[in-house]
């Protein structure tokens, strides 16, 4: 006979888990004496908000769910954030858990409604009341999170399913995690297939669905002649050098220009994007529908937001593989996708100002170059929600899957440096840098620690101006005033030093620095000093005037001039 615990650790490692992320408390005692006898490797992350940030990464990185565990009540409350995160970014997560007390009484300790709470947050909460259905339920929640549109699952143990004993045998666990059914219809297949052929102004747009699919991406925009836009969540997965890559993300191009293309296209072929709101800017995409042919695992996303001529449920790197023989007999001319490819990508007068780096001849601008050209093409930069992730988006350039990772459409403050660490673990041949604000810094900071600890030579680059950066440009834009968004100042090498990572202030490019941090065997917090430019100065004194002149009004003049 085997423990509970037991029978969870081994369904773990027949899906082929090898990171746990968590934080141990009482109720989760004899689960981690399992994972201490497993070749599991576990986690200890700061908090449980950073574990669910992180296990919420690591599936957005291998397409494969992240493992989070947590005790419930107080543990399972601080992974909501990250759970809402993975529902929205579309990234596969199982979290382990344990049901809040049942004994019958009123107040009972840390005892909430679990499953309302996160009902709404996930695809699905799995309740395991026996010791036998362990395994099975472990397995159930990994086919839940990986099919379809991928997502959070929660389990909920009893204390006893993990005390009791169970069968030694290995319980039917169903298909290895990550393993999508193809689902293709043949008749929908072949007619997208014959109209794709037959296509002379193609257009690809790939979403985070099509990352496992990049080559097969790649290689059917060269073969079609077909420029390729990306949704943000997906960006690099054809090289954004590469001459068909329109890229396309808000901060970097124009939605009126990507507009005009789909509308001179006579086919838009949409692999993997459910297109939300993040996806589509805002909804202001405008799609063909009559000439649009969309492929998706989801039925859910297929009907959803964007009406289509065809619709194709199944998995977009099978349905590639179907269409790889196809042989196409038009296709744009160099030209005129170099012509598009310098519309969509000018640069608008009306972004928002990027903030001043002192020291730094060229801001913004000149970092990410610098930075992007210290890194290999294939690095991952994670960045956190703020005006620096606004700037990394706008600036640099992915040249790999995954290459650039940020909270997408949830947009989570905290998630940048527990998520950074999930990439490293999950890809630790890929150089894994981290942008954060020192906002972000104040929420999460600790986890750094984290990365001491796993001895990852993470660069973490702290754009450092002591206010909440992006909501001060907010209020300034709206305003001309300001308010509650600035920060108590914090000695970030005091601070490096306390948790045992290294220190360096960039005082100018970020390329020395990165290379060093690359090459540690901890972490090393990189201080980039952040100040108001020129343009952000002028829009205040721009708004600020216009308030003060508009408060001189009556008020039904100001009602009309708002």
């Amino acid at each position: 006979m085997t423990y509970g615990f037991e029978l969870a650790c081994r369904a773990l490692a027949h899906q082929g888990v090898r990171h746990v992320f968590g934080v141990p408390g009482t109720q989760s005692v004899h689960f981690y004496e399992g994972l201490r006898r497993s070749q599991l490797h576990t986690v200890l992350m700061a908090s449980e908000s950073g574990a669910a940030f992180a296990a919420g990464a690591y599936g957005r990185i291998t397409g494969r769910p992240g493992v989070l565990v947590t005790i419930p009540g107080p543990g399972f409350a601080y992974a909501v954030p990250g759970l809402a995160e993975a529902r929205l970014d579309s990234a596969p997560l199982v979290h382990l858990t344990w049901a809040p007390p049942a004994r019958g009484r009123a107040f009972d300790l840390q005892a909430i409604d679990q499953t309302g709470v996160v009902a709404p947050l996930v695809k699905r909460v799995i309740s395991v009341v026996r010791t036998p259905d362990v395994e099975v339920g472990v397995a159930a929640a990994f086919q839940e999170a990986t099919s379809g549109e991928p997502g959070p699952v929660v389990v909920q143990f009893t204390p006893e399913t993990m005390t009791d004993e169970g069968s030694g045998e290995p319980a039917e666990a169903g298909d290895a995690c990550g393993a999508t059914v193809a689902l293709l219809d043949e008749e929908a297949t072949s007619l997208a297939g014959a109209r794709l052929a037959a296509a002379r102004r193609p257009v690809i747009l790939a979403g985070q669905g099509a990352l496992a699919a990049s080559r097969n991406v790649q290689d059917l925009a060269e073969r079609a002649t077909a420029p390729v836009l990306t949704t943000p969540s997906a960006r690099g997965i054809v090289p954004e050098d590469h001459p068909l890559a329109l890229g396309f993300d808000v901060p970097r191009g124009d939605v009126g220009a990507v507009n005009a293309l789909l509308a001179e296209a006579d086919l838009v072929l949409v692999l993997g994007a459910k297109l939300g709101h993040n996806g589509s800017v805002g909804f202001s995409l405008r799609l063909p529908a009559d000439r649009t042919v969309r492929v998706d695992a989801s039925t859910e996303v297929l009907r959803e937001n964007y009406p289509v001529s065809l619709a194709v449920r199944g998995d977009v790197a099978a349905y590639l593989k179907r269409v790889g023989g196809i042989t196409f007999g038009g296709g744009w001319s160099q030209e005129a996708i170099a012509e598009w490819r310098g519309r969509i990508l000018a640069r608008r007068t009306g972004d928002s100002p990027d903030p001043a780096l002192p020291g730094l001849v060229g801001g913004p601008a000149a970092f990410f170059a610098a930075l992007r050209a210290a890194v290999p093409r294939d690095a991952i930069l994670v960045t956190d929600s703020g005006l620096h992730q606004v700037a990394a988006r706008r600036h640099y350039a992915s040249f790999a899957p995954s290459g650039l990772l940020f909270p997408s459409d949830f947009q989570s403050m905290g998630f940048g440096l527990p998520a950074a660490i999930a990439a490293k673990l999950a890809a630790p041949a890929r150089a894994v840098v981290v942008l954060i604000g020192d906002g972000g810094l104040q929420m999460s900071g600790f986890e750094l620690a984290t990365a001491v600890r796993e001895r990852l030579p993470l660069p973490v680059f702290v754009f450092n101006d002591g206010r909440l950066g992006l909501i001060r440009l907010e209020q300034i834009t709206s305003w001309g005033r300001t308010h509650d968004v600035d920060l108590q100042p914090l000695d970030l090498a005091a601070f490096a030093a306390a948790v045992g990572a290294g220190y360096a202030l960039v005082g100018d490019g970020p390329g020395e620095a990165v290379t060093r941090a690359l090459a540690a065997d901890k972490p090393t917090l990189l201080e980039v000093r952040v100040a108001d430019s020129g343009r952000m100065l002028s829009t205040w004194a721009r708004r600020a005037g216009s308030e003060w002149i508009r408060g001189w009004l009556p008020a039904w003049l100001r009602r009309l001039v708002r």
